[in-house]
């Protein structure tokens, strides 16, 4: 959550995950890269990934998402409210 300045209630453990979120709130982002989101930034809420690039390239508007497992929803960018599992 490298960008992130307004944001709160935040848990991230890993590399490069959350990089480009600048204000998620009660969001979970576990696993090497995992809701990196893209170089445009990007702003979701209530977002859980866990897994090495689970939401990977997330975008604003990707709110209520949950993804477990390796490149789970990876490829999501503004569908909200889904439960992705991956490998």
């Amino acid at each position: 959550m490298y960008y992130n300045s307004t944001g709160s209630y935040n848990t991230a453990l890993g590399s490069k995950e959350g990089q480009y979120n600048l204000s998620a709130t009660s969001s979970v982002l576990i696993g090497s890269q995992a809701g990196q989101g893209t170089t445009a930034y990007y702003a979701s809420q209530y977002v859980t990934a866990v897994g090495a690039e689970a939401l990977k390239v997330v975008t604003t508007g990707s709110n209520d998402n949950t993804a477990f497992g390796y490149q789970a929803g990876a490829a999501v960018t503004s569908g909200a409210r889904n439960l992705l599992l991956g490998f």
